[in-house]
């Protein structure tokens, strides 16, 4: 008896779901196949990171493709506030790397792309307060990562 309505209203539900468009985000990037990802030596970290995110989307880098070069990188930290007793109880860290897209002799204008997080430093475990610092910036390094994917997706 309950059975016929219960039907009826999934079969509602999913001709409304699937003609208002809604589909799963594609984990690929499907307008680029290849690519030549080109840094300084101080970039190993952040580098090794987009290769690994772009080698999970299906894109091979390579020699071949549009250029990608990692330009520049800066880091930053700043308090942003205090403890009863004067000291520094949250950090801002700030990773920002500029990246300029080349396509067919095509240099575009370099792009800065920037992540942000703030973290709580613990006085008495200062270890552990470094440890939640250098995963944040791994986190952030992802981040880029996709944000580059991003911008990719949409210049090429």
């Amino acid at each position: 008896m309950f059975h016929k309505p219960i039907a009826v209203l999934l079969a509602t539900l999913l001709l409304a779901v699937s003609g208002c468009g809604f589909q799963l985000r594609d984990t690929g990037m499907s307008s680029v196949q290849s690519l030549r990802l080109v840094s300084s030596a101080g970039l190993g970290s952040t580098r090794s990171t987009i290769e690994e995110r772009l080698s999970i989307a299906g894109v091979s880098v390579g020699e071949s493709g549009p250029v990608v070069t990692l330009l520049d990188e800066r880091s930053s930290r700043r308090p942003v506030s205090t403890s009863s007793a004067v000291d520094a109880a949250q950090y801002e860290i700030r990773l920002e790397v500029d990246v300029q897209i080349e396509r067919d002799g095509d240099q575009g204008s370099p792009t800065t792309l920037l992540a942000e997080r703030i973290y709580s430093v613990d006085a008495v475990n200062l270890m552990g307060s470094y440890e939640e610092q250098s995963l944040l910036m791994t986190e952030m390094r992802e981040d880029i990562a996709r944000q580059l994917m991003r911008l990719l997706e949409a210049t090429l």
